[in-house]
């Protein structure tokens, strides 16, 4: 026999191309009874939004890598990943900020409302129960309840899978106000509040295999049970910094009273563009920090990254080592000559969760909006704290409560701004829907709370 050349079906570099690709690996879903950890890879669904900062790929999902688990976790489950390849024709990896509204994890929640920490045990009764399309009913009947109708004595009668399905509900509304919060604060994104880069949903394991009967049934029952198997969250943009409570030990102690006086202006644009937050504390400021050329007339020439860093560290050695000028002139950053110029850090503060900020209701009026924003005194929950903290130190933290307050004057219109008992205008607030983390003792677990 010859050896005879074999002819390919299509061109050698199409099939070189055909051989070589690797088809993007399928990530798992992400099962009821898993906690994330560290390296842990899934997928996410995108929502489409044209005001979100990350446009949906192809399919409508994106593969995350869990890079680190944040610690505690409150309302939410807070993640750092690493935004993966979304397919052939992408490359590298994005770091963001992945909070997911999560009940089986929602510790604060947990103890707020005396509900057991979770289980697999509890998540079988909650996953049978949705299946037997009882936690359904138990959620319409639930929600149909009217505010003057509720009493906390009703909670006696629920079992595992009821209190399940009842923190399913306050991480829905949690995630419906702070996508509202972000929605609202749209100008400030990326300057004073973190960019809102998706609204994304995660599939539990359930939830696929009920889709999967719904494509076949196309019944709307089981629709309903996908969207109870969803966890529901934010993809925000990742800032690396510290919390305003960490002020001390990470800030130069010149620094303190202008990074106060920041957070506190942050607080009143919230109130310029209609938004109060039940949830103000010096955890939930970070600051970032970078590097900054000032002249002696404080005037900053160049803000410059390790990659121009590392270009002056060359440039120095260069000339340390009889380098040319020439490259001293082509490594170094381009900024205007002065006779002195040094470093300093520059310091830039976000404010970050919104999960519990609410918008003002087109009904309000002035009054009634003013009366709310006086009594939760966002200012105050930084100025008064920091000053207290700091003042052990031997810091004097430059700080007036009554100059912070401003809807103070118009509150006092309000014919309950003088009641004598603080806890009796407390429960007045709540009936007013001024304080939502107020509420009375008979309506902790009501459906409007």
């Amino acid at each position: 026999m010859t050896n005879q050349k074999i002819k390919l079906p299509y061109p050698s570099t199409a099939y070189a191309a055909i051989m070589h690709f690797k088809a993007p690996v399928a990530a798992p879903s992400v099962s009821h009874f898993q906690d994330f950890h560290a390296g842990q890879t899934f997928f996410i669904n995108v929502n489409p939004d044209a005001s979100d900062a990350l446009s949906p790929p192809a399919g409508g999902r994106i593969r995350v890598r869990v890079r680190h688990v944040k610690t505690p976790r409150t309302l939410s489950c807070p993640l750092v990943v690493d935004i993966l390849d979304q397919g052939r024709g992408s490359t590298g990896t994005r770091r963001a900020f992945l909070k997911l509204y999560d009940r089986r994890f929602s510790e604060s929640l947990r103890q707020e409302y005396c509900i057991d920490e979770w289980s697999e045990d509890n998540e079988q009764k909650y996953i049978a129960a949705v299946k037997s399309g009882r936690i359904q009913e138990f959620l319409r009947h639930y929600r149909s309840i009217k505010e003057e109708d509720w009493n906390d004595d009703m909670v006696d009668d629920w079992d595992e899978a009821d209190a399940e399905a009842f923190l399913f509900h306050k991480t829905e509304r949690l995630f419906r106000d702070e996508t509202a919060a972000y929605a609202q604060l749209h100008d400030l994104q990326g300057i004073h509040c973190p960019r809102l880069l998706a609204k994304v949903s995660l599939n539990l394991d359930s939830a696929l295999e009920v889709e999967e009967a719904d494509e076949r049934t196309q019944g709307s029952a089981t629709k309903i049970d996908a969207d109870l198997f969803k966890v529901k969250g934010v993809l925000l943009q990742y800032i690396d910094g510290f919390s305003l409570d960490d002020l001390v030990e990470r800030a130069p102690r010149c620094m303190w009273q202008g990074l106060v006086d920041e957070a506190i202006r942050i607080i009143h644009g919230l109130g310029q563009r209609n938004v109060v937050n039940d949830d103000v504390r010096p955890e939930n400021f970070l600051i970032t920090t970078s590097a900054q050329y000032i002249d002696q007339q404080d005037e900053p020439i160049v803000l410059y990254d390790d990659a121009v860093r590392n270009l002056i560290k060359s440039a120095k050695w260069s000339r340390q080592h009889g380098g040319s000028k020439r490259f001293m002139r082509s490594s170094a950053p381009r900024c205007r000559k002065r006779k002195k110029a040094y470093q300093r850090p520059y310091y830039q503060v976000f404010m970050i969760d919104f999960g519990m900020a609410w918008i003002r209701p087109k009904d309000w009026s002035d009054v009634e909006w003013a009366m709310r924003k006086d009594f939760v005194d966002e200012a105050g929950c930084v100025g008064v704290v920091m000053k207290r903290r700091l003042r052990m130190t031997g810091f004097n933290l430059r700080y007036d409560r009554k100059a912070n307050k401003p809807y103070a004057d118009l509150a006092k219109l309000h014919p309950d701004y003088y009641m004598e008992n603080t806890q009796g205008r407390a429960e007045k607030m709540t009936e007013l829907g001024v304080c939502s983390t107020g509420a009375r003792p008979s309506q902790r677990y009501g459906p409007h709370q």
